[in-house]
């Protein structure tokens, strides 16, 4: 369980949920072959995301109703993306399409970010030195930061196994914590 004592049970199933998605675009690729078997294998995808949403993520995650809000709505643009490619009619119509979707998209994460966002994120510290801090952060759809451990500024005093909250700043490499607060 060396990836799971890494991301933890709510990165586990984050990251499943993720190969889901891609799964579903994969299918799509190859929709036009045959419409039963494209809907069939794009319904049992759809069933096994949601069933990770709302069964297993739901017990991972301490604050579920930012989940239950962004995860699907991922679900419903996937959808939309695999069926635009699969149904339509021409490269032209088909592009069309899939720009209107990621515009939706952009509006869709412009407002879950407003209303479900916040600046900061929570973890544990795993080492404390003077000044500095090694923190463990799991998964958090709020600020969009992975898990991972994190070398965050210490103002003020912590000692290992405190939880904290953490100051989420932008990197090169998306966002991630950078100081407790």
């Amino acid at each position: 369980m060396l990836l799971g004592g890494k991301l933890g049970e709510k990165g586990i199933n984050v990251l499943f949920m993720q190969l889901l998605l891609i799964g579903m675009l994969v299918v799509s690729l190859f929709g036009r072959l045959d419409f039963f078997v494209f809907g069939f294998m794009e319904g049992v995808l759809a069933v096994a995301y949601l069933y990770v949403l709302f069964f297993r993520l739901r017990k991972a995650a301490k604050d579920f109703l930012p989940y239950a809000l962004f995860f699907p709505g991922l679900l419903a643009f996937a959808l939309a993306i695999s069926f635009s490619w699969t149904f339509s009619g021409s490269l032209i119509s088909g592009s069309c399409l899939f720009i209107g979707i990621a515009a939706a998209f952009l509006i869709f994460f412009a407002g879950f970010s407003i209303s479900q966002g916040r600046p900061y994120t929570t973890g544990v510290v795993e080492l404390a030195g003077e000044g500095k801090a090694v923190v463990r952060a799991d998964f958090d759809v709020r600020t969009m930061t992975n898990a991972g451990m994190f070398l965050v500024d210490a103002r003020k005093s912590v000692r290992k196994g405190d939880e904290v909250r953490l100051k989420v700043g932008k990197t090169l490499l998306g966002r991630q914590p950078k100081e407790i607060i």
